[in-house]
């Protein structure tokens, strides 16, 4: 009896050369794609850093808004601040008024029209207020609105911030500071505005 030999599974050669090319093509697939992939990573780091410096863009343009200020130095109450370019600062019998160009062209126009008959209408002095009032006296805790008292620290100085009672209900920020007052009176300010005007407050000899 003869004995039979087994023989593997036959592979056509061009099926086999076929396998073989379809595996080049699909290694050499995945290489591009990493290599691409590669590329990308960079350029969206780098789209990234660019919409943070954008995202942190409007902090230079606020910083900017004061670029052009003026610094108004005090030498009868010692003290020195930053305020608008166009402001201007006079001295009266309770201490200084800050005003701005476009409130003093209205206090002329209004001042104009101040006659006998309507006296109490157009020549109030509260009528038209300046942005700003510097007192130095402190303010009578009597006068302040309740409950709008409160602490703010600006530049390691504590201030008193409250809403003073009266006709206007102003607020005010006061503090004592070797013995002497510094209060400003918010007349015709915004606080946004006043911050920076306050980050700016120097005690000078």
């Amino acid at each position: 009896m003869s004995r039979s030999s087994k023989k593997g599974p036959y592979v056509d050669p061009k099926t086999l050369k076929k396998c073989l090319i379809v595996s080049v093509g699909i290694f050499l697939l995945a290489a591009a794609c990493n290599k691409q992939q590669a590329q990308v990573q960079p350029a969206q780091n780098q789209q990234a850093q660019t919409a943070g410096s954008a995202q942190q863009q409007p902090q230079a343009t606020s910083t900017n808004e004061t670029a052009s200020w003026q610094t108004y130095t005090s030498a009868q109450y010692g003290f020195k601040i930053n305020i608008p370019a166009d402001w201007t600062a006079e001295s009266n019998n309770q201490g200084l008024t800050f005003v701005s160009a476009a409130t003093k062209q209205k206090q002329e126009e209004n001042a104009k029209n101040c006659t006998a008959e309507n006296q109490y209408k157009n020549c109030m002095s509260d009528g038209i207020p300046p942005e700003l009032n510097f007192y130095n006296v402190a303010g009578s805790k009597t006068d302040i609105q309740p409950g709008s008292l409160k602490t703010e620290v600006v530049n390691g100085i504590a201030w008193s911030s409250f809403i003073g009672l009266g006709m206007n209900e102003t607020q005010v920020y006061e503090a004592n500071l070797n013995g002497k007052v510094y209060a400003f009176n918010l007349t015709g300010i915004d606080i946004p505005t006043f911050n920076k005007i306050l980050s700016s407050f120097q005690i000078i000899k």
